[in-house]
């Protein structure tokens, strides 16, 4: 028998707890939704001993594995239980899987920027959705642009030590100015030479350590907004 996939939900509308669950079950997932209403309920919900994995969902989704110390990229891809689940998944400190539901908005834009940037950058490929490391465990950049060199140095890692030479992130309404800092931070740190954000209306925002272009400095030609 199949065991249903159980969820904590901190939300104040029943009706997205709702739609949540019926996102899994077109996924074919039976789902047990709790839904509390505050962040000290949600906190202290996750605390709680839990005979099965348990998800919480609070933008996105945070996926506590069990029996497990230090959980590891390869952990994650082998694991049959997160194979073909519609999340975008990553990995975080706190040894938490976080899970982000895909938006068919954000889906298109991240397609176009990797598409874009693919032509416009010939000596090396656009890749969407690669693993790297970070100092906040594993992350997954929408879209990066890699070099054909960069590839070559990472080609036999499950999960890239080091960062591309770019990194684009389609950003949601839902996302805080504080989130897209650390972002850019993990990603700067781990040695991208420049980190790009796409708004939901598809304006670009390009990136150097040293701070914000006015326009790339890899790929000048790259336009300013994202038409869908």
């Amino acid at each position: 028998m199949k065991l249903p996939m159980h969820v904590l939900f901190l939300e104040d509308d029943i009706r997205d707890a709702a739609l949540v669950q019926d996102a899994l079950a077109a996924d074919g997932i039976t789902s047990l939704i709790r839904r509390v209403e505050t962040e000290t309920d949600f906190l202290a919900a996750l605390e709680r001993p839990l005979d099965l994995p348990c998800i919480g969902l609070e933008r996105t989704v945070l996926f506590r594995m069990l029996a497990r110390e230090k959980l590891t990229w390869e952990d994650v891809c082998s694991d049959p239980s997160l194979r073909d689940l519609p999340f975008k998944i990553e990995l975080n400190r706190l040894n938490q899987i976080v899970m982000s539901p895909a938006h068919p908005r954000h889906s298109r834009l991240q397609s176009k920027v990797a598409r874009i940037l693919g032509d416009l950058l010939s000596d090396g490929e656009a890749i969407v959705e690669l693993a790297m490391e970070t100092d906040d465990s594993t992350k997954v950049p929408d879209v990066v642009w890699a070099s054909k060199a960069t590839i070559a140095r990472h080609s036999g890692e499950t999960s890239w030590a080091r960062s591309p030479e770019i990194c684009v992130e389609v950003l949601s309404p839902a996302n805080t100015t504080d989130e897209s800092d650390k972002r850019r931070a993990l990603y700067f740190g781990r040695g991208a030479k420049e980190v790009w954000f796409c708004s939901w209306d598809g304006k670009m925002t390009f990136y150097g350590a040293e701070g914000e272009l006015k326009k790339s400095k890899f790929c000048s030609t790259f336009p300013e907004t994202i038409v869908l």
